[in-house]
């Protein structure tokens, strides 16, 4: 095989002689007219009518399942404030049913593209499409959450002011009724879209073919739309499956005389019908095949080894394209499926994955809810909170938790590094909960303490200093010494 570069193909046209990563190859076929590869393509996938998808919703327990995933899991451990102590803020939440309307709103945003949270009362306007003053000095009156299938705007309603904050968006949104009629007085709420808490589906990229298709390019498509083809694959394999059981055993009868008893069309139907109830009764009240001079009766049965590793290709494919584990989407592990997959792995990345999707997608809805709510309970507007744990550990995970916490505890007793009864106790039951943080005592870092010793022996001689200087020291006086004279001897003059 050669590694040839052909010339790239003009636009709107397939070039039968040259593949895009340049490969030929005359024996193979690869480059040539019988390249088969050449002609894969993505086809036009027609987007899912609301209609449809409500009846994916409605009927299919996997659709439902995969669109309420991850609603469900990112509001399952809710929030915690570090400053509301009495659990009072969380009690205004719950009065609202907060939760609740939040499940619904990020449901419909996966299952329709997009929905809405109206917020009834907050200012003095009695109307929903007025703007909302800039200090609210209401409680939330009610909430209201409407699906994208019930927005009716249209591309024309476009704020064009570049100057407004609602440029190139909806300034007022006309909701339609839910029990009213198309066409009949009254069946629409009009909601200013600083009353409302907007919700979007998965972004859409704009192209020239999509640029017509506003409602989507405004609110997204639906979860659904991406893995429709995985999983009606999925859903027809198990059908097929379930249909392949009632011919999982086929009984063979050889019948004599069959030609004739086929032979006259009027009474073929009624004479089959007579020979078939002979041998169900016969097998019903003696227990075996009575057949004239000639008859056989045996089974064939169908072979179902291997479909339970077929049937799990099918699952796996969905579960990578609609992101979510096996475990969850499936309820029962991948080895119970044939799979081998790590399922701990995959729910710990799945999990990490809703952590992020909470924090981007759920923070800025939660916050803006508090900056509503705080008020009527005196607390601060900006009141900050976290998003609860989304796993709690088992009896057994934490006692292998603290096993390996105390011996690592030890190791560092051993070494010095810990006060082995003291700072132990202080580290894990110093708080409210038991903590596998440990908290070093400085006292014990030794060399530390001789620098800080040391640092301040200094500072204290230079301050002494400094305010009375130390003279230096006297030297006494000495009288000179007389010089000695060298003797000269006897005689000397």
């Amino acid at each position: 095989m050669s590694n040839e570069y052909g010339r790239r193909p003009q636009m709107g046209t397939r070039s039968q002689a040259t593949r895009m990563d340049s490969l030929a190859n005359a024996l193979s076929g690869f480059g040539g007219i019988q390249d088969r590869t050449s002609w894969n393509h993505y086809g036009y996938h027609p987007m899912r009518q609301d209609s449809e998808l409500t009846s994916i919703y409605a009927g299919g327990g996997l659709g439902r399942k995969i669109v309420s995933c991850r609603p469900a899991d990112m509001l399952r451990s809710w929030i915690r404030f570090s400053g509301d102590t009495d659990g009072k803020l969380l009690k205004a939440l719950d009065a609202l049913d907060i939760r609740t309307h939040l499940y619904n709103l990020l449901m419909q945003t996966e299952l329709y593209r997009g929905a809405i949270m109206v917020l009834g009362g907050l200012d003095n306007s009695l109307r929903l499409e007025d703007p909302l003053s800039k200090n609210p000095n209401k409680p939330i009156g009610f909430v209201k959450v409407y699906g994208a299938p019930l927005i009716r705007n249209n591309e024309t309603e476009l704020s064009t002011n570049p100057s407004s904050q609602y440029f190139d968006d909806y300034e007022v949104y006309r909701v339609q009724r839910r029990w009213a009629m198309e066409g009949q007085y009254g069946n629409e709420i009009r909601a200013h879209h600083s009353r409302c808490i907007v919700s979007k589906g998965i972004p859409l990229p704009e192209d020239k073919d999509t640029a017509q298709e506003h409602t989507y390019l405004y609110w997204g498509i639906s979860r659904l739309q991406a893995v429709f083809d995985q999983m009606a694959n999925s859903e027809t394999a198990q059908k097929a499956f379930a249909n392949l059981i009632h011919e999982a055993t086929i009984a063979v009868s050889k019948i004599p005389g069959l030609e004739q008893i086929l032979a006259n069309a009027d009474d073929a139907k009624d004479s089959m019908k007579a020979v078939m109830d002979t041998i169900a009764r016969a097998k019903s009240v003696l227990n075996m095949i009575l057949l004239p001079e000639g008859g056989e009766f045996s089974r064939d049965t169908l072979a179902m080894a291997g479909w339970r590793d077929a049937a799990m290709i099918f699952r796996e494919e969905l579960a990578a394209v609609a992101e979510i584990p096996v475990p969850r989407l499936y309820g029962i592990t991948s080895s119970g499926l044939g799979g081998g997959g790590n399922d701990s792995e995959a729910t710990r990345t799945y999990d990490a994955q809703i952590q992020a999707e909470q924090e981007i997608k759920l923070r800025p809805i939660i916050a803006q809810i508090v900056r509503y709510v705080a008020p009527t309970v005196n607390m601060d507007p900006e009141t900050p909170f976290a998003f609860s744990p989304l796993s709690i550990p088992t009896e057994k995970e934490t006692a292998e938790t603290r096993k390996i916490v105390a011996e690592t505890a030890k190791i560092y007793v051993d070494m010095g590094a810990l006060d082995a009864v003291q700072e132990v106790r202080d580290s894990r039951w110093g708080g409210d909960t038991y903590s596998i943080d440990t908290k070093l005592d400085s006292s014990l870092d030794m060399e530390e303490e001789a620098d800080k010793e040391i640092a301040a022996q200094q500072k204290l001689v230079d301050q002494q200093a400094k305010a009375a200087p130390i003279p230096a020291p006297k030297v006494p006086a000495t009288k000179p010494k007389a010089p000695v004279v060298p003797s000269r001897g006897k005689g000397a003059a």
